[in-house]
Formats: structure tokens, C-alpha cells, sequence
């Protein structure tokens, strides 16, 4: 007498994603039971057949005819050696995730490299069973959350750094990246769908939570420095470059040692500064009308002696 399956999949352990039934010969008449979320597929001789959605399904030829694809029996009762696998298509998975360390990057507005840390959640669900199946679960007889996760947050983390990489390419400075999220967000869904497509897995969102830097950090303290001086000397209309040329000329004065030679050099460096300090002041500067110091055009009050301007 033929012995007859019931083969479903109660999913018991939450944690689960994918289950691959112990029944390993089916026979001819069995039903199939999927539940709702499910996807039911079976596995013969490296080839899928499917999918079965939710509901009751009798394995017969006389009513699932694509058996005949994978089995030469025709009669209700003949066994056949296949797996069953149930597959949570429908679930969304979350997953946290978080750069394990300070990555470091480049400023491309002041050459300075500085060390940045990203986290965030990602959902994805199971879009290709059987490349799903064969891509990640192997020779398993399950595939669980830990093991998701496994998978998905290295292709997280390669994507969320590339596209750190493109905006700071476009121009931005690091410390305008917590103002950038959804750009950065949206080249790393793009970015880890295209990484992840080959194992059957989607990605439906990405969200950056944050993008941050250690203040301590030298590379950070030299960049917060560099962008005030750059938009102190914007008040005169002067550029970064001019600041850069003043530091050098101010270190060189202070240098004791040297000689003729750095006094010559000293000499044309402050002559060039001063024409361009002075083309700067000039243009954007005016004379105290108490102290005859130079002080803002805008200035309403003098700096230095406190005196009313007309």
C-alpha cells in the first residue's frame, strides 16, 4: 500500500527564512499544504519546480501534468526521490548594521583624510527562491536570520562606503555628509541590490541613521579649522588658498635661523602677501573714524576703540 504525505511547514522557529521538508521520496498523491507568506518549490536533480503558492496542492500527474518533467511514473501511488523546500517570500527582513570601524576618507575641498563611521537598517526579502536556494543555502536543510545576516551586512557596508565615496567625488566635504543621508541612502540600495541580485534578494529600503566623526581625531580638528579660517577670510573676500600663503608667511617670520638667503625669501613672500592682503583689505575695509584702524566696510562700530561709524 502506498504510503501518502502530508508535507507543510508550521514555521514553528520564527527566526527561519527558509526550510527544506525531512520527507525526501515523495509519493505520487501527497499533499502539499502552504501556508500563507509560503512558497513551496521542489528540488530534483538540481532542477526546481514551481512555485506552489498557498493553499492545498495533490503531487499527481493527472493534475500537476509539469511532473511529468521531472518523474516517468503516471499512476497515483509510484514514490520519487525530491526535496521540499518552503521559502517566507512575503516577510520583510530588517537588519541593523554599522561600519565596525572609522573608515577614511579624503576631504576633496582641503586634502585633509579624516575617519568617518555609518549605521542604519536595510529590509530586504527573498525575490528569486530558486537562485535564492541554490546561491545561498546550498546543501542545508535551513537558512535563519543569523545567517542572513551574515550575507547582507558585508554588502551593506561595501555599499554604504561607495557611495560615501560618490558624494564626497561630487564635491561635498565630510562634514557635510549628515546632511547628505538620503542621497547617500539611495546609492547604497541601488548599489547593494546590483551586489545582491545574483542571490535572488531584494532590497526595498535603506535608511542612513547616521554619519559621524570622532571629534578628537586630528583629521577632523585640522578640517574644522581649515572650513573656519576659509569662512573668515570670506567676510574679506579673500580664498583658502590666501590663508594657506599668510601661514607660510607667518612661520617664516618666526623662523630665528636662516640667514640672508631667508631673508630674502622672507622678503619677496612678504612683499607678494602684502599685495594680496592689501588688495584683500582694501577692497572690503575702511579707516576707523576714531582710531584710523582698518576695520569692515558693514562695521557699525569699531573693534578696537569701540567708536560709532558714520
Amino acid at each position: 500500500m502506498a504510503l501518502f504525505h502530508v508535507l507543510s511547514w508550521d514555521e514553528a522557529d520564527s527566526s527561519l527564512f527558509a526550510w527544506r521538508h525531512p520527507v525526501d521520496s515523495i509519493t505520487m498523491g501527497s499533499q502539499l499544504i502552504v501556508a500563507e507568506g509560503q512558497e513551496a518549490w521542489l528540488l530534483r536533480e538540481g532542477r526546481f519546480m514551481g512555485p506552489f503558492a498557498p493553499g492545498r496542492h495533490t503531487l499527481d500527474v493527472r493534475n500537476l501534468p509539469v511532473l511529468q518533467h521531472l518523474v516517468n511514473l503516471a499512476f497515483t501511488g509510484s514514490p520519487f526521490p525530491a526535496a521540499v523546500w518552503f521559502v517566507r517570500k512575503l516577510t520583510a527582513i530588517e537588519l541593523q548594521w554599522g561600519t565596525p570601524s572609522p573608515v577614511n576618507v579624503q576631504d576633496p575641498r582641503f586634502g585633509i583624510a579624516a575617519p568617518i563611521r555609518a549605521r542604519g537598517t536595510a529590509t530586504f526579502r527573498i525575490k528569486d527562491p530558486p537562485r535564492f536556494l541554490v546561491g545561498l543555502v546550498g546543501t542545508t536543510t535551513q537558512f535563519s536570520r543569523d545567517d542572513m545576516a551574515a550575507t547582507m551586512r558585508p554588502a551593506l557596508l561595501q555599499s554604504v562606503q561607495t557611495a560615501i565615496a560618490r558624494t564626497i567625488q561630487a564635491g561635498s566635504s565630510i562634514l557635510d555628509l549628515p546632511t547628505k543621508l538620503d542621497a547617500v541612502a539611495a546609492t547604497t540600495l541601488q548599489t547593494t541590490n546590483a551586489n545582491v541580485a545574483g542571490y535572488g534578494i531584494e532590497v526595498s529600503q535603506v535608511w542612513i541613521e547616521s554619519i559621524n566623526f570622532p571629534e578628537e581625531d586630528e583629521g577632523i580638528k585640522a578640517l574644522r579649522k581649515a572650513l573656519a579660517d576659509k569662512m573668515q577670510l570670506g567676510m574679506f573676500g579673500a580664498n583658502y588658498g590666501t590663508v594657506r600663503g599668510l601661514d607660510v608667511l607667518q612661520t617664516a617670520a618666526g623662523n630665528p635661523g636662516g640667514g640672508a638667503i631667508n631673508a630674502g625669501i622672507g622678503l619677496g613672500a612678504g612683499i607678494a602677501a602684502g599685495q594680496a592682503l592689501g588688495g584683500v583689505l582694501g577692497a572690503s575695509s575702511k579707516a576707523c573714524a576714531g582710531c584710523s584702524k582698518p576695520i569692515p566696510q558693514t562695521a557699525r562700530f569699531c573693534q578696537h576703540c569701540g567708536a560709532a561709524q558714520p
